[in-house]
């Protein structure tokens, strides 16, 4: 059986399976999920394709968050290194196999098998060291870590 869950404000959503086990026990299985963004990258890429690829790295770029969660940020240093997970927003979302590194001669892979950031689920993992922290919310990273 199926039922939405919904946050009070309406941000997260999520459905409900109910699967049932072997000894007749129920587990309850999510198989949706809802994100909602704490913040934004600002870089000095504004199209899709000046983007580097993956093992290229980035150029220099802010981690900029919300005022509701800036807090959780306070105690990051220059110097550490951490994890950023992006929404890659401009990436189309109906590939399901590509040419790895767009090298045609290469045989077609499902994307979950490459770095494509074109997937059903654009979410990019990046590993980032801070070079300053502003103020509390903001963060200079130099470049994405290969």
């Amino acid at each position: 059986m199926r039922s939405p869950v919904v946050s009070a404000e309406g941000s997260i959503r999520a459905v409900l399976w109910a699967v049932p086990t072997a000894g007749e026990q129920t587990v309850v299985v999510q198989t949706s999920y809802g994100l909602v963004p704490i913040g934004w990258v600002q870089s000095a890429l504004r199209v899709l394709d000046d983007a580097p690829n993956q093992r290229e790295g980035a150029p220099r770029a802010w981690i900029r968050f919300d005022e509701q969660v800036a807090e959780g940020a306070k105690d990051l240093r220059p110097g550490e290194e951490i994890v950023v997970l992006t929404w890659l927003h401009l990436s189309p979302r109906d590939e399901l196999s590509t040419h790895p590194e767009d090298d045609m001669s290469k045989p077609l892979t499902g994307v979950f098998s490459t770095c494509s950031p074109n997937r059903p689920n654009p979410i990019g993992l990046h590993l980032a060291r801070i070079v300053v922290s502003a103020d509390i919310g903001s963060l200079w990273l130099p470049a994405w870590l290969p």
